[in-house]
């Protein structure tokens, strides 16, 4: 993982000016980004860190109670992606930062409020809220446990009381753990799922509103990071049916509700997050099929299909065993697109040198 000072005051560039009261503050501040992203992870796409070290706020520039750090990023003419991390705790992930952006972000942590402004503040806004929209999905979504003996979970007592407990609270401002049991409950789980069609989803609907004021380029972000995490939420719900998708009705209705997703794999620029979506797709269909990863990623338009497969083979060569050299050779067939090639061609000389 590389670690590399922050560089750049220009104007002209990507700037980054946060603030966090200093009660709260750490004495540095966590920024990782990325000029391309397949994962977060040393031997796949580690992304650059870079320390911000806190400066003290001043009467003079309204943050007299604020710990500030600035960021100007290495000149890019391309998107890059952000995460900033207090410790372990991330106040952003994985957010779009176009070229030129300039944004000041205050992180109140004594109101719980995130305060944006700059030029560039209304892409940001739109990031944030669209967080908090995919988050409230899960928020609001009951907890759900596959088991085929509730009865023994509720033999210690203090569980049951709880469970009992949990049926007493108020519907209208509660959630209550659901038991999934194999395998009648499955499908009825499953088929309530299809049958809330993506556009449902809070997320999707605010995509108009979100996109307002926005250019064109960060508009087409904002859509495909909503049907991304609609995609990222819905997806490890539907998995627990997922020896139920290849029968009907339920395979005609998981057809359907995968044709309301746009297609993104022609456009020049693909989310990480969409990325991931499909990625989790693909496994699953293979799984479900037994047709090969490679052959299901060919029918993927040229960026889709090459982001997939470098995916597949950076994130399990060292657990393919005496698969890897035919795997890795298979991936660099497949693959045209630049960044892909040269992570693959370095995970084969570090395969050698080892």
């Amino acid at each position: 993982m590389e670690i590399k000072p922050s560089a750049r005051s220009e104007e002209d560039g990507i700037l980054l000016h946060l603030e966090i009261p200093t009660a709260d503050a750490p004495d540095t501040l966590w920024l990782t980004y990325w000029h391309h992203l397949l994962k977060e992870h040393e031997e796949v796409t580690p992304g650059i860190i870079v320390p911000l070290v806190a400066e003290h706020g001043n009467f003079f520039e309204g943050n007299v109670d604020y710990s500030v750090y600035r960021w100007a990023a290495p000149e890019t003419d391309s998107p890059i992606y952000v995460s900033l991390r207090d410790g372990k705790h991330y106040l952003a992930r994985y957010w779009a930062v176009f070229p030129k952006d300039k944004v000041r972000i205050r992180f109140d942590t004594h109101t719980g409020t995130t305060l944006i402004g700059g030029p560039s503040s209304k892409f940001f806004k739109a990031q944030a809220t669209l967080d908090r929209l995919l988050e409230e999905d899960v928020f609001n979504a009951s907890p759900l446990m596959v088991t085929s003996d509730p009865s023994r979970m509720m033999k210690d007592s203090l569980t049951a009381a709880l469970y009992k407990k949990s049926f007493e609270r108020p519907e209208s401002v509660s959630v209550k753990l659901e038991f999934i049991i194999p395998e009648a409950e499955k499908q009825e789980y499953l088929l309530r799922l299809l049958q809330k069609a993506p556009a449902d989803y809070e997320a999707i609907q605010a995509i108009p509103s979100l996109q307002d004021g926005l250019d064109s380029s960060q508009q087409a972000f904002i859509e495909q990071r909503a049907w991304a995490g609609v995609l990222n939420s819905a997806l490890p719900r539907l998995k627990q049916g997922k020896r139920h998708l290849v029968s009907e009705p339920y395979s005609t209705l998981f057809k359907q509700w995968l044709e309301a997703v746009p297609e993104y794999g022609e456009m020049g620029m693909l989310d990480p997050m969409m990325v991931q979506a499909k990625y989790d797709l693909l496994l699953m269909e293979a799984r479900m099929t037994d047709v090969g990863v490679f052959a299901l990623a060919r029918d993927e338009h040229t960026l889709l299909r090459d982001q997939l497969v470098g995916k597949y083979v950076l994130e399990n060569y060292k657990y393919l065993e005496a698969a890897q050299e035919s795997v890795l050779l298979s991936g660099m067939d497949i693959v045209h697109t630049p960044w892909i090639m040269d992570l693959l061609v370095q995970l084969e000389h570090r395969s050698d040198s080892s």
